[in-house]
């Protein structure tokens, strides 16, 4: 008897890995990177104790900064790379309820991908800031880089404590932008500054750097919506700030179920679609 050939994502970040089985579409394990090949045979092995293995053929689909690193077979089954611009494109538009959009991968740095249709194409810029550099200011400014630590402290702080805002340094809003926007981040950080405000500050600085980014990039590729997807939507801080932020703007931001692992699943989905007949 012939089986279908069953699909499983895999990708393989700096600073996580995330496995999904194309045949248990609610399953997913992420799993800190620590060594790519050790830690991609994990997240597999682990998929699998949870998902259970399908009859037949596997073939796992692998993207990711460290998948080119990766060998031909992992846990004893087929491995193909995928582009990580195309992972982060389709896995963003499917989510995001497909069309054209701006796709924004908020992981230890910030990629922005175009979606039309078919086409799927890298936006430049980018940005170096990201997740990564919320974890290591936390770990300079904080002592910590305990995310559910920034989260309680962020929650009881005042950014403006440290920012200076459009209405302090203008007297009232500026063009479009609201008078509680910022004019200076950390501008009137000294020391003795209270943790709670420091972490704050953090979470609205990374924020607005990121969510700045994917605004130009609209601009950029002519795009009216962005797709928000990556590990960062998972720091509670920052999510609200992000829906702050988009409210603000008129909802130009849709951050859709599973964006946590928008990337695996978009792998998963190419060669689905690669070997389709």
């Amino acid at each position: 008897m012939n089986h279908p050939v069953a699909f499983c994502g895999l990708d393989v970040g700096i600073s996580t890995t995330d496995a999904v089985a194309g045949w248990a579409a609610e399953q997913a394990v992420s799993l800190p990177t620590v060594g790519v090949e050790r830690t991609a045979h994990a997240a597999l092995e682990r998929l699998f104790e949870r998902s259970g293995l399908p009859a037949g053929e596997v073939v796992i689909a692998a993207t990711g900064a460290g998948s080119h690193r990766l060998p031909q077979r992992l846990c004893g089954f087929e491995l193909r790379r995928i582009s990580e611009i195309t992972a982060i494109g389709l896995g963003g538009i499917r989510l995001g309820g497909g069309g054209q959009a701006l796709v924004a991968s908020l992981g230890t740095g910030t990629a922005l991908v175009s979606v039309r249709d078919a086409e799927i194409r890298h936006v430049i810029p980018g940005n170096g800031v990201g997740g990564g550099t919320l974890l290591g200011l936390c770990r300079a400014l904080l002592g910590t880089d305990d995310l559910a630590e920034l989260g309680r402290l962020a929650s009881h702080g005042d950014r403006l404590c440290l920012d200076i805002t459009i209405g302090e340094a203008v007297g009232g809003p500026l063009g479009g932008l609201p008078q509680q926007g910022t004019a200076s981040n950390f501008a009137k950080y000294a020391r003795g500054a209270r943790r709670e405000d420091v972490a704050a500050a953090l979470v609205n600085l990374v924020t607005e750097a990121v969510t700045w980014s994917v605004l130009l990039g609209l601009q950029v590729a002519g795009h009216v919506r962005a797709v928000l997807t990556g590990k960062l939507l998972l720091v509670d801080a920052v999510r609200r700030r992000i829906d702050e932020i988009g409210s603000e703007l008129g909802g130009v931001f849709v951050v859709p179920d599973r964006a946590d692992v928008a990337s695996a699943l978009g792998a998963l989905w190419a060669l689905e679609e690669e070997r389709a007949p």
